[in-house]
């Protein structure tokens, strides 16, 4: 009993590293983002179209795009820094990168796309927490965030 008990723990450790490589490596955490991006968006199309018709698709198509790209720039910069305080500092960073291109989508939706900002601020300020709140959990070991 001792040895199939040592064996289920060693498959566990290696089905635990396995895991560990695909949420670490800046692809996996990418995708993992832009799945979560995806969900919210399928989610918010039904309201999007119910309070502003094809524009509010529009809006929620332009705010999953404009979060997830800074997203995916934060994970290659984790992945491309080595100092212990580098993850805080692409966090940092990245939040910053998420901002300004949330402006820049605000400003397209609103100057270029003609969108009420009414529109357009809800599915900003949606997307933008949700990716925030994903990449913050991608980043974190997970030894912090259990506590």
């Amino acid at each position: 009993m001792e040895r199939s008990e040592t064996r289920r723990v060693a498959g566990t450790i290696k089905l635990l590293e396995m895991m560990r490589f695909q949420a670490e490596s800046c692809g996996g955490r990418c995708l993992r983002l832009a799945y979560a991006a995806l969900g919210v968006w399928l989610l918010a199309l039904v309201p999007a179209f119910y309070w502003f018709g094809a524009d509010g698709i529009g809006a929620a198509t332009v705010s999953a795009v404009v979060c997830l790209i800074p997203g995916c720039l934060v994970f290659w910069l984790v992945a491309a820094a080595s100092p212990p305080n580098a993850q805080v500092r692409a966090v940092v960073l990245g939040t910053g990168l998420r901002v300004a291109s949330g402006l820049a989508g605000a400003f397209v939706m609103h100057n270029v796309l003609a969108l009420a900002p009414k529109n357009y601020v809800v599915w900003l300020t949606i997307f933008y927490l949700v990716t925030l709140l994903v990449e913050t959990c991608l980043i974190m070991p997970a030894r912090v965030r259990s506590g």
